[in-house]
């Protein structure tokens, strides 16, 4: 009888998935940097890095800015936005060349570039309500930089406390 010799290969595999820890959106808005109104011009996928053995791949979304809320301070204007090409990195799928508007929100990495993933806030300005867009234009314009109501400093203006209080409870939320 034949002896016979089972050779099993066992091959590791790295599963990655993109998964999100729930915030509300107060939340988000507040923890995010840069918050902007934007219409999407253009798409290209674009290499992660200049390291040419990086094969993943982004998508570089360029913008018209029409409005920036928040992150002023740390960028002048947002030509660009980068997400991960694969959904399964949390990339984000834009409209572009149309005249959709959306809310990003995103991160500034250290090299200037403004990442939004699915983990952002971002959603169609026409989704959003009209307490929301009013919400959003006002907390801005009246710059109040409390993330939340009981979190309000006593220095903070009595109009952004108030306003937290009573008017910044997204229907979402």
């Amino acid at each position: 009888m034949p002896k016979s010799i089972s050779i099993i290969s066992i091959f590791a595999c790295k599963i990655v998935i993109c998964a999100c820890a729930f915030k509300s959106l107060s939340l988000s808005l507040s923890l995010s940097l840069p918050v902007i109104r934007a219409k999407i011009s253009s798409e290209k996928v674009v290499p992660a890095s200049d390291d040419p053995l990086d094969t993943h791949k982004m998508i570089r979304y360029e913008i018209k800015q029409i409005k920036m809320f928040k992150g002023f301070e740390k960028l002048k204007d947002v030509q660009y936005v980068y997400t991960p090409f694969d959904s399964s990195l949390c990339g984000v799928k834009l409209e572009a060349n149309n005249k959709k508007q959306y809310l990003l929100t995103g991160q500034i990495l250290n090299d200037g570039k403004v990442l939004i993933h699915l983990c952002n806030y971002i959603e169609p300005w026409d989704d959003l309500s009209l307490s929301q867009k009013k919400s959003l234009n006002q907390r801005y314009q009246m710059g109040c930089g409390c993330k939340s109501p009981d979190k309000c400093p006593a220095s903070a203006p009595v109009c952004c406390s108030r306003f937290l209080k009573y008017n910044w409870e997204w229907k979402n939320d």
